[in-house]
């Protein structure tokens, strides 16, 4: 509850002083799991035992899932770039990605479903909040690339059932609001690259 709770003001505020002790948890549980520089899960179920008690081997609970990486994602900048290239990789490596979204990382394919396209964007969305997203997403970047119209915008195809994101107009019945959704959502993602790149770049 605490976790759902956190991750879902971060969000809003990622500043939020409510958010400090379960960021520090799980950032607490990331670096226990990551110590020798990739994941283990003896190491993860160990930090979760000594912290609240509880066996989150195989469960829902584990670091890949989407509210634990939204927590951590929102003060990404806090924590030590090795351990997010260590998160990435582990995360690249899974063939579903995420827990709760179950996409992976690098495209969601040729012909992928609505449902799979919308997971696939919102993993990287809550990825991209991490500074390390813009040097370890340039594959998920190119499918993307790839998909542009010759008119330079995008149409990824239906809504998603259920998605939480899309239709961003009232509704697709009218012409070429399809295209301008998926257009700007598209943009969204690549404009956060393009900022944290920036960013790297003041920051050497």
């Amino acid at each position: 509850m605490q976790l759902f709770a956190a991750a879902t003001l971060s969000w809003i505020d990622p500043n939020h002083s409510a958010i400090d002790e379960p960021w520090s948890l799980w950032h607490e549980i990331a670096q226990q799991s990551f110590a020798g520089g990739y994941y283990d899960a003896a190491a993860e179920d160990s930090a979760h035992k000594e912290r609240t008690g509880a066996s989150v081997r195989e469960t829902y609970l584990v670091l890949a899932n989407r509210y634990s990486l939204a927590l951590l994602g929102a003060r990404g900048a806090q924590i030590d770039r090795s351990l997010q290239h260590a998160l990435f990789k582990w995360l690249s490596d899974r063939p579903t990605g995420l827990v709760y979204l179950d996409a992976p990382l690098a495209s969601p394919g040729e012909t992928p479903s609505a449902n799979l396209i919308d997971r696939w964007f919102r993993s990287h969305e809550i990825l991209s909040r991490f500074p390390v997203w813009s040097e370890r997403a340039i594959p998920a970047i190119e499918w993307v690339l790839s998909k542009r119209r010759s008119d330079g915008l995008w149409d990824l195809g239906s809504r998603a059932s259920g998605s939480p994101t899309l239709p961003l107009s009232s509704s697709w019945r009218r012409k070429g609001t399809r295209v301008d959704d998926w257009t700007t959502r598209v943009l969204c993602l690549l404009s956060t690259m393009r900022r944290a790149t920036r960013t790297d770049k003041d920051t050497m």
